[in-house]
């Protein structure tokens, strides 16, 4: 199961409502939920019998890395644009989650991490389908 797509979701899919949200958030405990509900969700539905494997983003390779390093680096420079007119325009700006965050090696995944060993190691405890 590919977290990837999981986490995008949780965190503001295609709901800018639901992205302001979230980055208005002083922590990401309502994220953590709302990740490890999907993920439940997920697994009651398919029912896995022997393995259940579950992948968050890893070490790519080098030129995935430099790939992806150029597009964060463009969308910071784009985010920063973008909030430079609000505050020309006198409209009000709203710092919204940066979704580079989503990168191996952030603090965001180390968390995300640690959130994900916990609730694996309570479902394998206390819910059969984990087992």
């Amino acid at each position: 199961m590919d977290l990837n797509g999981i986490i995008h979701n949780c965190i503001h899919g295609n709901d800018q409502k639901k992205h302001e949200h979230n980055s208005r958030l002083t922590d990401f405990e309502e994220i953590w939920v709302a990740i490890m509900n999907a993920i439940d969700e997920l697994v009651h539905t398919v029912k896995p019998k022997k393995v259940l494997l579950l992948a968050v983003d890893g070490v790519a390779p080098r030129a995935k890395v430099n790939q992806q390093r150029a597009r964060r680096f463009r969308s910071a420079k784009e985010a920063n644009m973008h909030r430079d007119k609000l505050i020309k325009a006198g409209k009000p700006v709203i710092d919204l989650f940066d979704s580079n965050a989503i990168s191996p090696g952030t603090e965001f995944m180390q968390k995300l991490n640690e959130n994900l060993r916990f609730f694996v190691q309570y479902k394998v405890n206390t819910d059969p389908l984990y087992q």
